[in-house]
């Protein structure tokens, strides 16, 4: 089927689904809808993009072209132009019920849970229910989540995510090891929550409160945290775990000095760990006392001698900062191709460590490698379109 044909295809396709919201009669608005649906199938999304604009001024009250457009800038990854389009498409005459479920979806995608919240409030379904779920865990409000949740299960019974989610918001068994495995999987809200039983059911336990602590700060509960990691190192005082969340807390709210005492005891008390070191850098470069990041680093590495992702971190870390202190970053980046060589990333970061030192044939060799275990890197392609031919 050529382009073309894809393209009414797919435009007539929209209609019969109910994707537009009136019927285009207008023939000029007709002919830029089926260009862009046409460039939109061939995957030139800015042609596509400029056929909407001209849909959008020969019909200036419809809001088929803004759905169309909205949808578009779903699939390019542009969430802020899809709130825009779902606007502009209500102004038109849309309904609120025609643009919530891609609005709900682009907000949780920016993470705007006070703006998920006000809208998924407005719906019964499956998705407004499970993203209003989320949304309460995200503020760290553990009993609305508990009623939220239990409407999702109502509504999706068969859904997986509702009843685990059902499961640990009314007394899990286990809540320690449920909340630390929620913790690996980044699912901050339901660890805390699932965490603050756990200090519950544990008062005395070091751990516990030094996990919720670290699910507190990750959803930016930052009195809670610090609440948290003071019982935990009170508790224990000889446990490194709480000085290392701790410090890293303090560190991520630019708290130096209270991150560079909580760090140092951390590593005092588990000196072969590289995490205390890493974050000890970071402190340094805070701090502005370059002069001391490399020792830092280098003992992070001693560390972890055989362990790609520290050595990872460690380029990364001069990378993002545009930093060059020599041997670093390409000490490291060179370490990390050498431990994973087949690691689409570790010759990524080979090949900006050679572009930051201006070498820029190495840089394209590294930057050619990582796109040839990696196509569709962005980050490679972004640092290979800099390089240049």
């Amino acid at each position: 089927m050529s382009g073309l044909r894809r393209g009414w295809w797919l435009l007539l396709l929209g209609l019969l689904l109910g994707l537009t919201a009136s019927v285009v009669t207008d023939a000029s608005e007709w002919g830029a809808l089926r260009r862009a649906e046409s460039y939109r199938a061939s995957g030139d999304f800015p042609a596509a993009e400029r056929s909407y604009d001209d849909a959008l001024r020969a019909a200036p009250d419809d809001p088929t072209p803004a759905l169309r457009l909205a949808d578009l800038y779903r699939q390019w990854g542009r969430p802020r132009q899809v709130l825009a389009m779902l606007d502009e498409a209500q102004r038109r005459g849309a309904t609120a019920d025609e643009t919530l479920p891609l609005r709900l979806r682009t907000l949780a995608q920016l993470g705007a849970w006070d703006e998920v919240l006000q809208f998924a409030s407005r719906g019964n379904d499956a998705l407004a229910l499970s993203l209003l779920t989320q949304a309460h865990l995200h503020r760290g409000e553990c009993g609305a989540a508990a009623d939220a949740v239990a409407r999702w299960r109502a509504v999706a019974p068969d859904d997986a995510e509702a009843q685990r989610a059902w499961r640990d918001l009314h007394r899990p068994p286990q809540a320690l090891a449920e909340g630390k495995a929620l913790l690996r999987e980044q699912r901050w809200g339901l660890a805390y929550c699932v965490l603050a039983q756990a200090v519950v059911d544990q008062p005395a336990a070091a751990t516990a409160h030094a996990w919720y602590g670290e699910s507190a700060a990750r959803l930016g509960l930052s009195e809670v945290a610090q609440r948290q990691f003071r019982a935990a190192t009170r508790l224990a005082p000889g446990e490194p775990l709480g000085w290392l969340l701790w410090g890293t807390e303090s560190l991520r709210q630019g708290d130096w000095e209270a991150a560079r005492i909580a760090l140092l005891r951390a590593q005092r008390l588990d000196p072969a760990n590289p995490a205390p070191c890493l974050a000890l850098a970071e402190v340094k470069a805070g701090q502005g006392r370059y002069s001391e990041v490399n020792l830092w680093i280098d003992a992070a590495l001693e560390r972890a001698p055989a362990d790609p992702a520290v050595w990872k971190a460690a380029a990364r870390f001069y990378l993002e900062r545009n930093l060059r202190l020599p041997p670093y970053p390409l000490k490291a980046a060179l370490g990390a191709v050498r431990l994973s060589p087949d690691d689409a990333e570790s010759h990524t970061l080979l090949g900006w460590a050679y572009l930051l030192a201006g070498d820029l044939p190495a840089a394209r060799a590294a930057l050619d490698d990582a796109l040839a275990l990696a196509p569709d890197d962005a980050e490679a392609l972004a640092l290979r379109e800099r390089v240049g031919r």
